[in-house]
């Protein structure tokens, strides 16, 4: 009940936890382990359903909301190279679902993903809303900005790295109402 009134709370997850995500407007939490998908109400501490990504074994690297301001879809990127975006994790009426979401769009993102190796950060990605763009990395050589409606690759960027491994991506050139804002493209 402290943690509660401070702003904090705990959750049991059934797995391993490797990422959270917060809803921008909703009370929804994401925690995500190997292969699964966890949604929590924020508000009441209520676990609200469990869903695989893909395959029960892929652990998930990335998480972020797409159109978190209306029709919310939640993008899970996998340690396989993987996008699987999800959609119906909300009610008409706003609330959270305990359904189990539909998955809405999957593709390679990161063909070359080294998959092999113990500590890989897997794919990571960075989505920006209104530019429709995600850019993608991870253990790969390779940084890749798509066009996410299109499903296509716009540009990729070889990372000269002998590492091959990117643990995580922000970017710094923003499109919105007034137009592009930020350092740079």
């Amino acid at each position: 009940l402290q943690l509660q009134e401070a702003g904090l709370f705990k959750i049991k997850n059934f797995r391993s936890t490797s990422l959270l995500s917060f809803h921008s407007f909703e009370p929804a939490l994401v925690a995500t382990g190997n292969g699964y998908v966890n949604v929590y109400n924020a508000e009441t501490n209520e676990h609200m359903v469990t869903f695989p990504n893909g395959s029960k074994c892929c652990r998930v690297t990335s998480c972020s909301w797409l159109n978190d301001e209306s029709n919310s879809l939640m993008l899970a990127g996998g340690a396989d190279g993987k996008i699987r975006i999800f959609d119906g994790l909300f009610l008409p009426n706003d609330g959270i679902s305990r359904e189990k979401p539909s998955l809405v769009s999957s593709f390679v993102a990161a063909p070359e993903i080294a998959t092999e190796t113990r500590y890989s950060s897997g794919l990571v990605s960075e989505w920006q809303q209104l530019g429709g763009r995600l850019f993608v990395g991870g253990n790969s050589a390779f940084i890749r900005l798509y066009d996410l409606a299109a499903e296509k690759c716009i540009n990729s960027f070889n990372t000269k790295s002998e590492t091959c491994s990117i643990t995580t991506l922000a970017t710094a050139w923003q499109k919105d109402i007034s137009g592009y804002s930020g350092l740079g493209p």
